[in-house]
């Protein structure tokens, strides 16, 4: 199906304009949206969020780190790291302290950006 054409279908969806047999087509998006939401922003460990892009359109560090205690009077400071999951630490990708937190490694922000 074209993308414009599955576009429209979701739509038509969410609007409650499209007839199924079992359920309320707004229901069945609402159900879908959430799911295509927790998948992209889940910890990769599950299937999605593959290269964890969710976390980073967001910004999110991943697995609690010892150095973000460091952070918590910084207000207004953006917390720019190397997201890491969990599967990262299972897969040895992520080294820890000896209190097991996540050593996160920060971004380097090129100014301007």
């Amino acid at each position: 199906m074209p993308a414009a054409l599955q576009d429209d279908l979701l739509q038509a969806m969410e609007r409650d304009e499209v007839s199924l047999p079992s359920l309320p087509s707004a229901l069945f998006f609402g159900l879908l949206l959430r799911n295509t939401m927790e998948g992209f922003f889940a910890d990769p460990m599950y299937g999605g969020n593959r290269d964890k892009v969710g976390w980073r359109l967001i910004g999110f560090p991943g697995v609690a780190a010892s150095n973000y205690l460091e952070q918590l009077d910084r207000h207004g400071v953006a917390y720019r790291v190397e997201p890491v999951s969990i599967l990262d630490i299972e897969q040895g990708r992520a080294e820890v302290d000896g209190q097991n937190y996540t050593k996160h490694i920060p971004i380097r922000v090129e100014p301007g950006t």
